[in-house]
């Protein structure tokens, strides 16, 4: 009889786990699914600065400042990620040309390459705002050597993010905004 009650339980306990391994592995599949419809759905822009100098932290900004406002019609939220390579291709030289006048009026002699990439993004979370890890269709500026922070924004669907290379935004009404928690985290990771 004993053997009996044991033999049930046993069966009973091995049909509540393969039910939470399904449950667990449909849940899995379903996240996995939304997380690349996310990522074919969405056109990201990602300026690279020459080096983490001050200098040319602050030229990263002003070539992506160049960059969006030259190709402001192409970056107004219309145009998606399957269709940028064929709508940005022809403008290149031109969003080149505006990277490359910002960098010469500054002073520098870098060279600048804007190019529509398949490339790899890691994980970011910005509040209720979670861009998983994996291949994104971007937009992508390098400027000079390209080994320093960048700098990446979402233009379709249009949503701009501040990245945490930046601890300073400043808008044009002439309000400046900055992160001294931001500032005081970046100088202590520099320093570990």
């Amino acid at each position: 009889m004993k053997s009996k009650k044991l033999s049930r339980l046993l069966k009973i306990q091995a049909v509540v786990f393969a039910v939470i391994i399904a449950a667990g592995a449909c849940s899995v599949g379903a996240f996995a699914y939304n997380c690349s419809r996310v990522r074919s759905d969405v056109l990201r822009m990602h300026v690279i600065a020459n080096s983490d100098s001050d200098g040319d932290q602050a030229l990263k900004l002003k070539v992506r400042d160049a960059v969006l406002e030259r190709g402001a019609e192409l970056f107004d939220g219309t145009v998606t990620a399957d269709e940028a390579k064929a709508k940005i291709e022809p403008q290149k030289a031109e969003l080149e040309a505006a990277a490359r006048e910002v960098i010469e009026r500054e002073g520098y002699d870098y060279p600048v390459s804007v190019n529509v990439v398949n490339e790899y993004f890691a994980t970011r979370c910005y509040g209720d705002l979670t861009m998983p890890a994996g291949r994104y269709t971007a937009v992508k500026v390098v400027i000079g050597e390209g080994a320093g922070h960048n700098w990446w924004c979402v233009l379709f669907p249009p949503l701009c993010i501040v990245s945490d290379a930046e601890t300073v935004e400043t808008r044009p009404d002439g309000i400046r905004f900055e992160s001294t928690i931001l500032k005081w985290f970046q100088d202590w990771r520099k320093a570990s």
